[in-house]
């Protein structure tokens, strides 16, 4: 019995030798030669190398090119929620959180008598200050922008409400901070949508009801303008003549010459940043506005006005009062294809102060009758 075992041992041994042996016979005998490459190529998006498209830019919406049309009035409104924490008004105590009179343009944790968090006196011993853009960053995310900040707020998300927002608080100083230059505003913006202002800007766009809620955009194109009646219920009048009505009854031309001028240059000092207004002021992202009250659509020679523009001059259109009260009611309804951005005036008083204020901008205005 053991004979049979040893046998079947050493033929399985002798089996395994001759395996072995081959094996190296055929590695002698046939090489193969390692592959160079693979004959299917996996492709392997990289992390990062030269050539590479640049990644999309961080951040929220800059609130430069909006800060000209910003409404203080709603910025007024949505920091009434923030009341619990800060207060706005001079020489106003601090709460949870300090007194913001005269931030814009301040070094962070600008005030000595307040404890502010680590992370912003750092930002100020680092030269750091509430510029315009600053702010606009902390608005919209203060942890993501200030790691470490005690502040509680999520952030706002609309860039028209942080733009009304820093307005009202733009407004809150001894001297407001300069608005945004033309060359900081096109600095911002993608080429070529730099907006084109063609006739003044307004400031003074109405709220809506909710939160953080913005006036509507401007209409679009085909969007009219609500057509008012003539003066005794006719139809429209041409230009220069007798003046359409105003919604609610009275008439612009009334409602123009009981405006107090005061009131429309509080409201333009809003579009100084893309417009000027006394005799030979220079032209801005928008023309100067002098002497507009009257004249030919696209009054100045020396200014680049959109096609839109430029035909409504060659078919001999003019800024009556008439015209200017449509067109700052809703631009891009009366001039289809203007690249004015602003989404119109939609109350009458402020309407008629703008214009009685552009009115005593003019050498010889038309007469009010």
């Amino acid at each position: 019995m053991s004979l049979e075992v040893n046998k079947i041992a050493a033929a399985g041994l002798t089996a395994g030798v001759v395996a072995m042996l081959a094996g190296f016979a055929a590695d002698l005998l046939v090489h193969s030669p390692s592959l160079e490459q693979d004959a299917y190529p996996i492709v392997v998006a990289s992390s990062g190398g030269e050539g590479e498209a640049e990644p999309a830019p961080s951040g929220p919406e800059s609130v430069l090119p909006l800060l000209a049309q910003a409404d203080p009035a709603n910025g007024e409104r949505l920091v009434r929620a923030c009341q619990a924490c800060h207060s706005f008004d001079k020489n106003g105590a601090n709460k949870v959180g300090p007194n913001l009179y005269a931030v814009v343009g301040a070094e962070l944790g600008h005030l000595e008598d307040f404890a502010y968090s680590n992370a912003m006196v750092e930002r100020r011993e680092a030269g750091d200050t509430w510029t315009y853009e600053n702010l606009n960053h902390f608005l919209e995310n203060p942890r993501d922008w200030l790691p470490g900040t005690k502040m509680a707020y999520a952030g706002m998300g609309k860039v028209e409400s942080r733009a009304d927002v820093i307005a009202y608080l733009r407004g809150q100083a001894d001297a407001e901070a300069p608005l945004p230059s033309q060359e900081e505003i096109e600095a911002v913006q993608p080429e070529g949508e730099a907006a084109e202002a063609e006739v003044l800007p307004a400031a003074g766009s109405e709220s809506a009801d909710a939160g953080e809620e913005q006036a509507a955009p401007a209409a679009a194109d085909d969007q009219q303008a609500a057509a008012p009646a003539a003066e005794g219920g006719e139809q429209t009048a041409a230009e220069g003549g007798e003046q359409t009505a105003a919604a609610g009854g009275e008439g612009p031309l009334a409602l123009i010459a009981a405006a107090d001028p005061a009131e429309g240059a509080k409201a333009a000092r809003k579009c100084a940043a893309c417009h000027s207004f006394e005799e030979g002021g220079a032209n801005k992202i928008g023309p100067n506005l002098y002497d507009v009250v009257g004249a030919e659509v696209a009054h100045r020679e020396d200014y680049n006005y959109s096609t839109a523009f430029q035909e409504a001059k060659s078919a001999g259109e003019t800024w009556s009062y008439d015209k200017l009260w449509t067109y700052l009611e809703n631009p891009r309804a009366e001039i289809p294809g203007t690249k004015m951005t602003f989404a119109g005036l939609r109350k009458e008083e402020e309407l008629a102060a703008v214009i009685a204020y552009l009115r005593e901008q003019s050498a010889s205005p038309p007469p009010l009758e």
